[in-house]
């Protein structure tokens, strides 16, 4: 069980070390292919059809969270009477940075998360929820540590990380409790 949570995780690390290739495209692309083949049995469509849904939606997570965050962006800088402009701070993050952290750690696991369930089948539980706030929270601590901020080719190791630990934990979540039950 703990080899079919981790190893999604691994393989897309291990992927990510390879200098760039697809155009910078291969973030997307890596967690959209590498999650398939260790949940072929939760699957609601056939491995051809998955691949192909998982990386429309991949790309389309990252198109909607930066379009959202851009909107949101646009309507506090230039729309409200705010005063917020691009070189302003919030908690020692630029606003540029700070909008991309709202992409990057809240919108985009958001998106993630509801979206992977028209994909694959898991039923959600009491604790479903927890798997959707575990992530935000991690990365935006992340986010406001400024660990994302040092560097761009950092964001997306930890962002797969994370995200790919906390689906296979919320597609296998019903067989950890049994296990976790079945040990005591």
């Amino acid at each position: 069980m703990l080899i079919k949570i981790v190893s999604p995780a691994s393989i897309a690390l291990l992927l990510l070390l390879i200098d760039d290739y697809l155009w910078g495209l291969q973030f997307v692309v890596i967690y959209a292919v590498v999650i398939i083949p260790f949940n072929i049995k939760k699957l609601k469509h056939g491995i051809l059809l998955t691949v192909l849904l998982s990386m429309v939606m991949c790309f389309l997570v990252l198109l909607f969270s930066m379009g959202i965050t851009s909107g949101l962006w646009y309507l506090i800088s230039e729309i409200l009477p705010l005063g917020i402009k691009s070189n302003s701070q919030f908690l020692n993050i630029s606003a540029n940075d700070f909008s991309a952290l709202i992409a990057i750690g809240i919108i985009s696991p958001i998106l993630m998360f509801y979206g992977y369930r028209f994909i694959f089948k898991w039923e959600r539980t009491r604790n479903s929820k927890y798997f959707l706030i575990i992530p935000i929270v991690i990365l935006m601590c992340f986010g406001f540590s400024g660990v994302f901020m040092d560097n761009d080719k950092v964001i997306p190791f930890y962002w797969q990380l994370i995200m790919l630990v906390i689906t296979q934990l919320t597609f296998y979540q019903k067989e950890l409790i049994f296990l976790i039950k079945k040990a005591d």
